[in-house]
């Protein structure tokens, strides 16, 4: 097995073990979440986007997300009508399913299956597709399916433009355009971005929540199954057609295997979707990742 694998399940199950320990306080994942997003992160991103080739295959980890966003929503919403799902239901799993967990684990996963290089296709892949897609598509589920307070486009914007990654991709993009990095520069965003992993996998397993729904198990599997298998087979099947086969396209593949992101769910519990099928998604949906996504890095 691929030590880095092995690494990012041990870092999962220190999480878990931490929440019960009594010194880590219950924010603990929080704090974590924070540190990756303002320091480890933004620091990858400087380090990698200097050396991203900037040609077509960008494009391919862009918008292959939101390929996934427009066909896993449409089959999702007519299925759930042809089958007269309930409202709050189809909302959450129109947020959950087409929205993965791309960054707090795809990153590292990516790290640990394909290698440090191909970390910034997966940051494209995030920030270009997942986190926007989240600020607007997911925006505008909530508007449709939520009865609460609705954000407006302007408050989504802002929080967009102002999001430290996003902040950190346009700013090494246009600086690294004019100025090559030091040694010893890239050296020490090497040690602040090493911390990425560590910190980002020890809070997901501290956030952890495996509760299974008490009666959507098959909205449950239905979900999971799109996300974990059918999602990665279409871009597979479509890049094979088109003859796509570089690492950029690899390396989108399994970020849209990953499981739903755990925003997304929080999100979806915000807004009074279906709870129990939200939180069941995200935490059982991590669990199932882990065998799912070595198997697609294999079929790759």
């Amino acid at each position: 097995m691929n030590p880095n694998f092995v690494l990012i399940i041990a870092l999962l199950v220190v999480g878990i073990l931490l929440k019960r320990v009594k010194e880590f306080p219950s924010n603990t994942s929080v704090v974590l979440n924070k540190m990756v997003i303002w320091v480890a992160l933004p620091a990858v991103i400087f380090k990698q986007i200097p050396k991203l080739p900037f040609d077509s295959s960008v494009l391919i980890p862009a918008l292959t997300p939101w390929f996934i966003i427009i066909v896993a929503a449409l089959l999702i919403y007519f299925i759930c009508k042809a089958c007269s799902v309930e409202r709050k239901t189809i909302g959450a799993l129109l947020l959950l399913v087409p929205l993965g967990n791309t960054s707090f684990l795809g990153i590292p996963m990516i790290e640990a299956l394909r290698g440090s290089e191909s970390v910034i296709y997966a940051v494209v892949y995030d920030q270009l597709g997942s986190f926007f897609g989240l600020a607007v598509y997911g925006v505008l589920i909530v508007s449709l399916f939520s009865g609460g307070e609705k954000p407006t486009i302007l408050s989504v914007a802002k929080k967009a433009i102002l999001f430290p990654p996003f902040i950190a991709m346009i700013s090494a993009f246009i600086i690294s355009r004019f100025i090559t990095w030091s040694p010893g520069f890239e050296k020490a965003l090497s040690l602040v971005g090493g911390t990425l992993v560590p910190m980002a996998m020890i809070a997901v397993g501290f956030q952890l929540k495996v509760r299974l729904p008490k009666a959507s198990y098959i909205h449950l599997s239905a979900g999971l199954i799109t996300k974990l298998v059918l999602s990665p087979l279409v871009i597979y099947l479509g890049f094979k057609i088109l003859g796509l086969d570089s690492e950029a396209a690899k390396v989108s593949i399994l970020e849209s295997g990953m499981p739903p992101m755990i925003t997304a769910g929080a999100v979806a519990i915000d807004a009074g979707l279906d709870e129990d099928l939200a939180a069941g998604m995200v935490g059982i949906g991590i669990f199932l990742s882990f065998l799912t996504l070595p198997l697609w890095n294999s079929i790759i």
